[in-house]
């Protein structure tokens, strides 16, 4: 559920009722369950530490990017949802990015910057995997990663790829860029760590259905944390800054009967994932 309403790009605002999000430190995958994702009882949280060690900090930056895999096409939207898609080359749109004045897509108008929400290179480049790992924390029952290893056309390497394509991306864009307020597909929770940038975080809590409302919580996120979002908060992002902003979809314990339940009732969203993946996509009724 998408609404394409332009959230402000200003820094938060205390909520309606002037509450805070949770802030932690180092948390474990058991307490994280436990504390924050448990059915009845759900709340963000702010971790911080997560990123500690991880390589993507010290590395992943616009200019690696494009001295890395300058050389791909991305897809650019004006916000995640818009059907005004264009492929670019990922170098130039980099360069966008640092300098907005480029002139991307000559003759095109866009009402915001263009925003790259789409990338997600994981299995054509699992070296970027190995530059961070939520597992201390994040407790997650989609297919491994490493099942890409596997004999191809193995139920292991299909699923891996299926898990990775559909439920992990890099968003990267200009300040002013943004997300609108939806839900998370599959009634995942979702992990957003930033990189690099900052980004506005507007939460509205489960059943709070009134479009326009004021958020419940804002909450700004700086590089290095990471926002756990379980399922069922719906939320809206925009980009302070250029940024690069790294999210996973999870399922568990926590919300494993709600995704199932989603998987039967909902096939057409699970299938446009499994479409990502050539192989699968050739198995599906056209």
């Amino acid at each position: 559920m998408v609404s394409a309403a332009l959230p402000s790009p200003q820094e938060p605002e205390a909520g309606a009722q002037g509450a805070t999000i949770a802030r932690r430190t180092r948390v474990l995958a058991s307490e994280l369950n436990r504390a924050f994702l448990s059915q009845g009882s759900t709340q963000p949280v702010l971790l911080t530490g997560l990123t500690d060690g991880w390589p993507a900090m010290e590395r992943w930056s616009f200019e690696f990017f494009a001295k890395t895999y300058g050389d791909e096409r991305v897809i650019v939207t004006e916000y995640l949802g818009s059907k005004n898609l264009h492929k670019v080359g990922f170098g130039r749109y980099l360069d966008y990015v640092r300098d907005p004045s480029v002139d991307l897509l000559p003759g095109q108008q866009a009402e915001t910057p263009w925003y790259s929400p789409y990338w997600s290179p994981f299995v054509d480049h699992p070296e970027l995997s190995a530059d961070f790992d939520v597992s201390e924390t994040v407790e997650n029952w989609m297919p491994e990663a490493s099942g890409i290893d596997a004999a191809e056309g193995s139920s292991e390497a299909l699923m891996a790829q299926w898990a990775l394509r559909g439920f992990s991306w890099l968003f990267i864009g200009p300040a002013g860029t943004y997300t609108p307020r939806h839900l998370d597909t599959l009634n995942t929770h979702a992990w957003n760590t930033q990189i690099c940038g900052r980004k506005r975080f507007d939460l509205w809590t489960p059943g709070h259905s009134a479009q326009g409302d004021a958020p419940d919580f804002q909450v700004v996120l700086e590089p290095g944390e990471t926002l756990i979002i379980p399922m069922g908060w719906a939320h809206a992002v925009v980009a302070l800054e250029a940024s690069i902003s790294l999210t996973g979809n999870f399922f568990n314990a926590t919300n494993s009967a709600s995704f199932f339940r989603t998987i039967y009732t909902q096939p057409d969203v699970w299938q446009a994932k499994a479409r990502l993946v050539p192989a699968l996509k050739a198995q599906l009724t056209p």
